[in-house]
C-alpha cells in the first residue's frame, strides 16, 4: 500500500509539475511579502497552543498534563505525520502520550480519537457555511441535514458514555453476554480504559473548554491560508481559505 501511496503521489506531483515556470515561481517566492510569512508562522504556533490546551483539559479527568509535554507531543504528531505515510505521527504522539502521563496507550487513544472527532465536526462545520455560497440549492439537501445531525448524535453519544461510563459497560456486557460470556468481560475489561478517555467531554467545564479551542485552532487555519495569499498577492473570494482548509483537511482525515 506504501509503494501504491507513493507512485500515486509520483503521478500527480508530475501533473502539478510538468507545466510549471519556472522563473515565474521563482519569481513569486523572491517577491513574497516577508510580514505576512512572519503572520502566518504566528497564526500556526498559536494554533498548536490551542490544541494543547484542548487535549490538556480532555485528558484532565484523568490526569492533569503539563502544557509543554502536551505541546510537545503534538509537534512532535505533526512533524511525523509529514515524514511518514498513514498518519503515524498520531500513533507514536499516543505513544509519547502514555509514557508522559503514566495512563495506558487505551485511554490516550481515546481521548485522542475524540480530539478527531471535534476537528471533523468543524470541518463540516466550514462546509455548512461554505454550502448556502457555493451550491445554495443544497442547502435543503436530506444528505447535507442528515450529515450533521448524525455528528450531533455521535457527539452526544460520546459524552453521554464519558459521563456514564459504568452504565455503558453495564448494557454492553449484558448484551454481549448473551452471545458469549468471555467476550463481554474482554469488552467490558478493555472498554472501561477506553472509556475512561472520553471523560472529558462528560463535565460540561472541560467539553465546553475543548470546544472552545478546537474553535480557536480551526479560526487558525483559514486564517493562515489567507496570510499565504496575502503574502503571494493573490486576489480570490472571502470564502476561498475556508475552500481550501476543509478539503485539505478531509483528505487527510
Amino acid at each position: 500500500m506504501g509503494a501504491i501511496g507513493l507512485l500515486i503521489s509520483i503521478v500527480f506531483c508530475y501533473l502539478l509539475l510538468k507545466d510549471l515556470d519556472a522563473d515565474a515561481f521563482f519569481k513569486a517566492v523572491k517577491g513574497a511579502s516577508v510580514p505576512w510569512l512572519l503572520a502566518s508562522v504566528g497564526c500556526s504556533f498559536f494554533g498548536f497552543c490551542a490544541m494543547a490546551m484542548r487535549s490538556v483539559l480532555l485528558f484532565s479527568p484523568q490526569r492533569e498534563l503539563p502544557f509543554g509535554g502536551v505541546l510537545k507531543s503534538i509537534l512532535l504528531a505533526f512533524a511525523a505525520n509529514n515524514l511518514f505515510p498513514f498518519r503515524l505521527g498520531d500513533v507514536i504522539r499516543i505513544g509519547y502520550m502514555a509514557r508522559i502521563s503514566g495512563l495506558s496507550p487505551t485511554n490516550c487513544l481515546s481521548t485522542i480519537g475524540l480530539e478527531r472527532v471535534l476537528d471533523l465536526c468543524l470541518v463540516l462545520t466550514f462546509f455548512g457555511i461554505l454550502v448556502p455560497v457555493l451550491v445554495p440549492e443544497l442547502m435543503t439537501s436530506g444528505l447535507l441535514i442528515g450529515g450533521g445531525v448524525f455528528m450531533l448524535v455521535v457527539i452526544g453519544v460520546l459524552a453521554f458514555a464519558g459521563k456514564y461510563p459504568a452504565f455503558v459497560l453495564e448494557q454492553v456486557e449484558e448484551v454481549v453476554g448473551m452471545v458469549h460470556a468471555g467476550l463481554a468481560q474482554k469488552i467490558v475489561h478493555h472498554g472501561r480504559a477506553f472509556l475512561d478517555g472520553l471523560s472529558g467531554l462528560g463535565s460540561p467545564r472541560h467539553g465546553l473548554g475543548a470546544v472552545f479551542w478546537t474553535l480557536c485552532y480551526w479560526a487558525m487555519a483559514p486564517t493562515i491560508s489567507w496570510c499565504w495569499f496575502q503574502a503571494f498577492g493573490l486576489e480570490l473570494p472571502w470564502y476561498a481559505p475556508m475552500v481550501f482548509v476543509a478539503y485539505i483537511s478531509l483528505g487527510t482525515m
